[in-house]
Parts: structure tokens; C-alpha cells; sequence
């Protein structure tokens, strides 16, 4: 098979400057010891300097970004003052902040006050250490941007987000507000909810790559990316993705109307900024995360070939993640806060049972190999044999490490576009019994959807409706009875 740009690069970018550092300073006379050491105490340092300037610039941008979309959306014009169309803005809250007095009310708990915000920011920190957002070509090998390709990728992510919750509540308990407490409460709760329907609607993707690497999910969509085959699964993952980051409409650990500010309520100048920091950072991780298990990853049309493919893959990454984020802005702009019961009911009594049903005709499609779930290596390997490898045939195992024949259809062209004949071909290629369950899951599928766009629709007519009632007697029922008495 010929090589492909940007598919399936095995070795990460800092992984090559090791060796080229480590390379350097054997040849000015270090032990391989001393250099191996001084090589990976360097690659370290540049990785956090790489990764603390990407936040602080992410941040000052996504700020600014959702500013002037609120400000289009409300009919306003948004930050327009400070420098080019308010560019400068951002900069100036930043500094303001960094400016302003460290207070500390007497009644706190130094130690766990002061620690607070920190075991919140540093998770969203650790986090960009295994989001691949890009491919190089680099002395005529495939590297991949990325500071390590764990290979349990995604479980990782899973892990350190949830350290942040123990910042929360910290951040509540340290504070001695009832309010702040109240309010880290309510995310404890919010969180462990969420986070049951967004770790099952990963195990549609782990099912499909069969794989927790970051950089072989990206790899598991080189045919279809996996928001076509699991729009369901994306679907369950925005909205978790959404009540994580404690955005609206699940904004109420941060519910001014009754809890002040939330568990930051205490907080004053660098601490505050922090808290604010890692929000909108996690805003920008959960939108790559989606960008990498659900849209592809830097996969798109290399249209500067393998000398740019750098540029193209960062670009096609970034372009995904900043659409999934100006997705996060429109919601804000548009939905409501839920009441408390709402969003608790919403996760347990919805998000969960259709998450369950979901992940359970993933796992049967990839079980009867439905075309648009195989994205394992071996399987991407059988959509491409079509000869005497003809699906159903052969176990899609033995394919592996085998001398594959050429190439039948052509499945991707040199810029990397994904042509879509393979469906055909390899539909024609199962056995009746294939076919026949092929048809069964599409149907089943699409009413699937059907019924939870259905669904959806009822439960926010039903919450409007709510709402008008319960203004319309506080309102008019409330005052008619106070003037007959």
C-alpha cells in the first residue's frame, strides 16, 4: 500500500528532538547516560513552556471570541475600545487581574483555600499531553504533534479531568461560605452525573479503533469519521462535554441569581484568574477532544502535500476545534439556565439510558463489521484488499502483518480525500446474511435518531411551558389573590 500524508505518523515530534538533542550532546562528549537525562529534562522543560504559552494565548482568544459572538448575537457590538476591534481587551482584563489585591477573609482555611485553585488548573494543564493536533514530515518520516501517544490516551483524559473536582471542592469547603459550599456541592454533583454518559459514549470509539491511543483513534478515521456512524455518541458527548465545563444551560454551581459568583465567590485577583482561566481552557480541551474522537483529528485535504503538512494538519485541527467552540458560545447565547432537578433528571433519566443503547449497536455493528465501524488497522486493511480478500471471506485478524495484495479501489487520493466508492464495493462483497443485518442496523439507526430528536423537542416544549406557567402564576395568580384578600 503507499504511503498516505498524515495517516497513521508513529512517531510524536518530541520523540524526535529527543533523540536529536541526545544525538548532539553525545557528540560534544557526554555519556550516553548524561545526554539520555539532559535530553529529557529539556524535552520536559520545552513541553510546559510550549503548552503554558498555548493556554494563555487560547484563552485570551476564546475570551475575546465569545465576547464579540455574544455581542452579534445580542444585537450589541461586544469589546471595540482596547486596540484593532477590541484585540487588546482580553490583555487588559488579563493584567488587571494580575494586578489587583490578594485578599483572604480570616475565616478560611489557609492550606486548602490557597491550594484550591491550583488542583483545578493544573489538571486542564496535564490534559494538552496526549491531544494530538497535528502531523509533520520530517526527514522522510510521519511525526506527530503531540507530547506523548499514551496508549491508554483517552482513559488518561478521563482521569485528570476528574482531579479538578476535588479543586472544586476545596474551593467550597476552604472558603467557609455557605454559598461557595452550596455551589461546590452542586458541581460535585453535576459532574460525577455527566461524566457516566460521557465515558460511555467514548466506549463507541474505543470499540471502533479498538484502541485508548489518541493518536490511533485519529488513525481509526481515515475512511469516515466517527461523528457519521455515532452521531448519537457526539451528540451525548457535547452535552456532557457542556455540563462539565459548567456552561450554560448547566451553568448553576455559578448561578449568580442564588449563589453569588459560586465556589469562587471568595476569591479575589490571581486565584480568581485562575479558576477563570481553567474554565475556558477546559471550554477549548473538550472541543479537541470531540475534534480528535468524533471529527477526524488533523485529518482533512493536505493541500500543501507532505512538505506542509504541518501547517495543513494544525490548521484542519484547529479550524474543527474553534467551530465546536463557537458551538459552546451559541449555546450560552441561546438556552436558559435548568433548574437543579432538571439537570440531574436530564442525565440520569436520559443521557445514561440513551447512552447505554447507543454503545450497545456500536458494539453489535463492529461485532457483524458494518462498514462504517471499522476502524481497527486490520479492518481498514480489508476495506482496502477487495480481491481474493473479499469481505467475509477472511477474519480480518489474519490480515495482519500479511503481504496484502495491491490496492483494488482507490480509497484515498494523494491530498488525502477520502473517496467513498469502498462502501459500495464492499457492500457487494457480504454475504446475504451480512446484508440483511447491514439494512436492519441503518433502519434502526436512523429511528433512533428520529426519536431522540423527538424527544429532545418535547422536553424543551416542555420546559417552556413550564416556564410560562410558573410566571404566569406568580405573576397573575399571585396578584389576583392578594387583591381578593
Amino acid at each position: 500500500m503507499r504511503e498516505i500524508y498524515g495517516a497513521a505518523p508513529q512517531n510524536g515530534i518530541l520523540d524526535f528532538l529527543h533523540s536529536s538533542m541526545q544525538n548532539q550532546f553525545v557528540a560534544w562528549g557526554m555519556s550516553d547516560a548524561g545526554a539520555a537525562a539532559l535530553a529529557g529534562g529539556l524535552n520536559q522543560f520545552i513541553a510546559f513552556i510550549v503548552i503554558a504559552l498555548f493556554i494563555v494565548v487560547t484563552v485570551l482568544f476564546v475570551v475575546l471570541f465569545e465576547r464579540r459572538i455574544i455581542g452579534f448575537f445580542q444585537l450589541r457590538l461586544g469589546p471595540n475600545r482596547v486596540g484593532p476591534q477590541g484585540m487588546f481587551q482580553t490583555v487588559a482584563d488579563a493584567l488587571k487581574l494580575l494586578q489587583k489585591e490578594d485578599i483572604m477573609p480570616l475565616a478560611v482555611e489557609p492550606v486548602v483555600y490557597n491550594v484550591a485553585p491550583f488542583v483545578v488548573f493544573v489538571p486542564s494543564l496535564v490534559a494538552f499531553v496526549v491531544i494530538p493536533i497535528g502531523a509533520a514530515y520530517i526527514g522522510g518520516t510521519h511525526h506527530v504533534l503531540i507530547v506523548k501517544d499514551l496508549n491508554i490516551g483517552i482513559m488518561y483524559l478521563l482521569a485528570v479531568s476528574s482531579v479538578a473536582l476535588i479543586g472544586f471542592l476545596m474551593a467550597g469547603w476552604g472558603s467557609n461560605n455557605k454559598y461557595a459550599l452550596v455551589s461546590a456541592m452542586r458541581n460535585a454533583a453535576q459532574i460525577i452525573s455527566y461524566e457516566v454518559p460521557m465515558v460511555i459514549a467514548i466506549l463507541g470509539v474505543v470499540l471502533v479503533a479498538a484502541s485508548t491511543s489518541m493518536v490511533d483513534i485519529v488513525h481509526s478515521q481515515t475512511l469516515i469519521w466517527n461523528i457519521v456512524p455515532q452521531f448519537v455518541g457526539f451528540m451525548i458527548y457535547l452535552i456532557s462535554g457542556v455540563a462539565e465545563t459548567n456552561r450554560a444551560p448547566f451553568d448553576l454551581p455559578e448561578a449568580e441569581s442564588e449563589l453569588v459568583a459560586g465556589f469562587h465567590t471568595e476569591y479575589t485577583g490571581m486565584k480568581f484568574a485562575l479558576f477563570f482561566l481553567a474554565e475556558y481552557t477546559n471550554v477549548f480541551i473538550i472541543s479537541a477532544i470531540m475534534t480528535t474522537i468524533f471529527l477526524g483529528g488533523w485529518k482533512g485535504p493536505m493541500f500543501l502535500g507532505a512538505a506542509g503538512l504541518w501547517f495543513t494538519s494544525i490548521f484542519w485541527f484547529l479550524l474543527k476545534t474553534y467551530a465546536l467552540v463557537f458551538l459552546f458560545v451559541w449555546l450560552r447565547a441561546t438556552l436558559p439556565r435548568f433548574r437543579v432537578d432538571q439537570l440531574m433528571g436530564f442525565a440520569w433519566k436520559f443521557l445514561i439510558p440513551v447512552s447505554i443503547i447507543h454503545v450497545v449497536f456500536v458494539a453489535l455493528a463492529v461485532a457483524f463489521h458494518h462498514p462504517w465501524y471499522m476502524g481497527r488497522p486490520a479492518d481498514i486493511k480489508l476495506q482496502m484488499t477487495m480481491g481474493d480478500f473479499a469481505f467475509g471471506k477472511r477474519s480480518p485478524v489474519l490480515l495482519i502483518g500479511e503481504n496484502l495484495p495491491e490496492v483494488t479501489p482507490e480509497i484515498i487520493s494523494p491530498l488525502g480525500v477520502v473517496q467513498f466508492g469502498w462502501i459500495k464495493d464492499l457492500y457487494g462483497a457480504m454475504t446475504p446474511e451480512m446484508k440483511t443485518f447491514y439494512w436492519c442496523y441503518n433502519i434502526f439507526v436512523v429511528l433512533f435518531i428520529v426519536l431522540l430528536v423527538f424527544t429532545a423537542f418535547k422536553v424543551l416544549k416542555g420546559a417552556k411551558q413550564a416556564a410560562k406557567i410558573e410566571a404566569r402564576w406568580a405573576g397573575g395568580g399571585g396578584g389576583e389573590s392578594r387583591a381578593n384578600a
